[in-house]
């Protein structure tokens, strides 16, 4: 697991900051389906990486080192902490199965990007960040060990989860409306 908490704080500052913001505004598109755009959690999250003086890169490729120009592989944040480590961001809204299936999508892609750049050989985590307004959802993230079902989906994204190397937890994000999870799973990628 990442040494360095300050990867912790970071988190932990998104949501504090991400909730302040929904009380004045909530974006939300589909209020049904867990409406708050997942952009909005990105941006959150860069912001305060940007205030550590982390180098960050959105909708970062590797298209440099892909041998099919045509189809790069993409991810929604590329972070540098000088020194220390660099980090693969891949964010989410977490409300059904699909969901689900796009979360296991993006770690699995997550965990193959390589950067050609000179802080490569540094240690490279993958974070993932979701939103969900479901507490069932919310306790299913931090808890999956504890839940049963059959589908494969399911019990691939618990595979991910219950991973040894893997930290995960959650943050309440609470406005008058309603509760908010940020929710997050971080793990080395093997070398």
């Amino acid at each position: 697991m990442c040494e360095n908490h300050s990867l912790l704080r970071v988190i932990k500052d998104t949501a504090v900051r991400l909730e302040a913001h929904l009380n004045i505004y909530n974006p939300a598109i589909n209020n049904e389906r867990n409406g708050i755009p997942e952009a909005n959690l990105t941006v959150h999250f860069a912001h305060q990486c940007l205030r550590r003086d982390w180098l960050v890169y959105p909708e970062a490729s590797n298209v440099s080192h892909n041998a099919d120009s045509q189809n790069p592989i993409r991810v929604d944040l590329h972070v540098i902490c000088e020194a220390q480590f660099i980090l693969t961001v891949e964010s989410k809204k977490f409300h059904s199965v699909e969901k689900a299936k796009e979360i296991i999508s993006d770690y699995q892609r997550a965990q193959s990007l390589h950067y050609p750049h000179q802080y490569k050989d540094l240690p490279h985590y993958v974070l993932l960040l979701a939103i969900t307004e479901d507490p069932n959802y919310e306790n299913w993230w931090c808890n999956s060990e504890n839940w049963y079902n059959n589908a494969a989906v399911w019990k691939e994204l618990a595979n991910i989860l219950q991973n040894g190397d893997m930290a995960l937890s959650s943050f309440p994000m609470h406005t008058d409306e309603k509760t908010h999870h940020l929710l997050y799973a971080i793990s080395k990628v093997a070398e």
